[in-house]
């Protein structure tokens, strides 16, 4: 069974205890990562408009505990997967395959560990948005902002 290194223990004891709730129960069904939990003013702005759509104060990272969080499949060999170009190049190089072969990959990964999230959110009674689906109408290609890792609390 997996479960959280310190990194993550730090970042997700930033985080509402509802979140903690969810992420202790789903590590004990997928392995993921806390990439980010609380975001402080300058990280915040730093993050705006690639990576976040709100400056501060206006993101539920923002809130302290926070309210959103940013997560990352965990897989063996290649670690937390994050969906960037490094990532795709080296699954690409471990596994040779395509670089479409190895973002579907990704993809795959990530929609694993977010189901899982679901799962627990709902069993909890915690309501939950995903970034793959902020409208949350089950379209997930309807998003003009893909954000594969975060899910906040309602």
């Amino acid at each position: 069974m997996a479960s959280f290194g310190s990194t993550s223990q730090g970042r997700l004891s930033e985080c509402d205890d509802l979140i903690q709730i969810v992420c202790y129960d789903a590590i004990q069904v997928v392995d993921f990562s806390i990439i980010t939990g609380h975001r402080g003013k300058a990280e915040q702005n730093a993050k705006y408009p690639k990576y976040s759509k709100v400056k501060w104060p206006n993101s539920k990272h923002n809130s302290f505990p926070s309210k959103a969080i940013d997560i990352a499949p965990y897989i063996k060999p290649y670690g937390a997967i994050y969906g960037n170009t490094q990532d795709i190049e080296k699954i690409t190089q471990l596994r040779n395959v395509s670089k479409r072969e190895a973002n579907d990959f990704i993809l795959k990964a990530y929609a694993r560990t977010l189901g899982v999230i679901e799962a627990m959110a709902y069993r909890r009674g915690i309501s939950i948005r995903l970034g793959m689906d902020w409208d949350m109408d089950y379209d997930l290609v309807d998003q003009t902002f893909h954000d594969l890792g975060h899910w906040e609390l309602l």
